[in-house]
């Protein structure tokens, strides 16, 4: 059958439980009788062995090749869209968001999934003191306060370090942020830290109707 009298250059990798090899760099593969099963390899060291496939074993072959490639490319994709960087205090702008130099860009970091108390009167106040069932001077009094929190966390530090996937509406970086602190050892989660000690609540969208008693 001289339809079936084929060869080609390739490098392919053999498992062991296949072949009594570990990897073969063929630089000519030919097929025997039964070109659906067995293949004869000339390797590129003049060594010949006699390898045998099957069709289950080509299946088997390729269903790894295209699952450790989709593995790789979720892994790929995770890395790309979850940012990490150390970012250079500037400014507290109030107890969920603070300004800091980003590759030598003044950008504002806001907390992710955390919402204090707004400082100044604007949308968000009103959204508050209705959610809430607060007064305006309530509202800015409690923000007043979450800042001088954040202040008081951050003043002996000139780093942090931020976790981030996407930017907010405003164009601020929404991520955790995270302070190493010398003195206790260890890292400080400043997202945790403000919902916990700083009179900040876990973020509601603006077009959530007001809290129920």
């Amino acid at each position: 059958m001289w339809a079936m009298k084929w060869c080609f250059c390739v490098k392919i990798p053999i498992l062991t439980s296949w072949a009594d090899t570990d990897m073969v760099d063929a630089t000519e593969i030919r097929p025997c009788t039964n070109m659906w099963a067995t293949y004869h390899i000339v390797c590129s060291n003049d060594i010949h062995r006699l390898v045998r496939f099957t069709w289950a074993d080509w299946c088997l072959s390729l269903f790894k090749f295209i699952a450790t490639t989709f593995i790789s490319f979720i892994l790929y994709v995770q890395s790309v869209s979850a940012h990490e960087f150390v970012a250079t205090i500037i400014k507290i702008n109030d107890g969920d968001t603070l300004s800091a130099f980003v590759n030598n860009e003044n950008t504002k970091i806001r907390l992710l999934d955390v919402d204090c108390y707004e400082t100044k009167k604007n949308a968000r106040a009103k959204f508050q003191q209705k959610y809430y069932g607060l007064s305006v001077d309530e509202v800015l009094k409690k923000g007043k306060q979450s800042r001088k929190t954040l202040k008081q966390l951050l003043k002996d530090h000139r780093y942090i370090r931020v976790e981030w996937e996407k930017r907010d509406s405003f164009g601020r970086i929404l991520g955790k942020v995270y302070l190493d602190d010398i003195k206790s050892a260890g890292i400080i989660d400043v997202n945790q830290y403000m919902l916990k000690t700083g009179g900040c609540n876990k973020y509601v969208p603006s077009s959530v109707s007001k809290k129920s008693k």
